[in-house]
């Protein structure tokens, strides 16, 4: 997958962004252009701290029903869907795809996940701290399935 157009973030591209989203914000990060080469895609700062995506107009607070604290490894995959992990309120790291995540392994709670990136035909890899201190190596597709390496 090739590495998507980062844009610096200056006051001309904060101006941008505002009239694009229309939710207060404070900064932006991570800021790039979607496969489409036409979105806006990345992270912005909201007035209470947090760090969410969004993508043109839409503001992620929150990703399959859980609040967005903050994220990390932020990219946009080959169809537009944004992926990468985002902090949970209890402090746990955790995958998402989408308004997927993944919040277990082979039972245990996900801890900690990094090292998030995407595959050409949208299949997940990272590397995973479990509940029980195990780090493991996954992968995550397309049909949801979850699989330990």
């Amino acid at each position: 997958m090739t590495e998507p157009q980062m844009i610096e973030v200056t006051e001309e591209v904060l101006a941008k962004l505002r009239k694009i989203i229309k939710k207060p914000f404070v900064d932006a990060w991570g800021v790039h252009y979607q496969p489409d080469g036409k979105t806006l895609a990345g992270l912005i700062k909201l007035p209470d701290g947090r760090w969410v995506p969004f993508r043109g107009n839409e503001v992620f607070e929150e990703i399959a029903g859980k609040k967005v604290e903050n994220v990390a490894y932020l990219h946009s995959q080959k169809d537009g869907t944004l992926a990468g992990t985002i902090k949970l309120l209890d402090g746990r790291w955790i995958p998402f795809r989408g308004n997927e995540v993944i919040e277990e392994i082979e039972g245990k709670k996900i801890v900690y996940a990094q090292e998030i990136r995407s595959k050409k035909d949208g299949t997940i890899t990272g590397r995973a701290k479990l509940s029980d201190t195990r780090w493991l190596y996954f992968f995550w597709d397309k049909e949801g399935r979850v699989i330990p390496q």
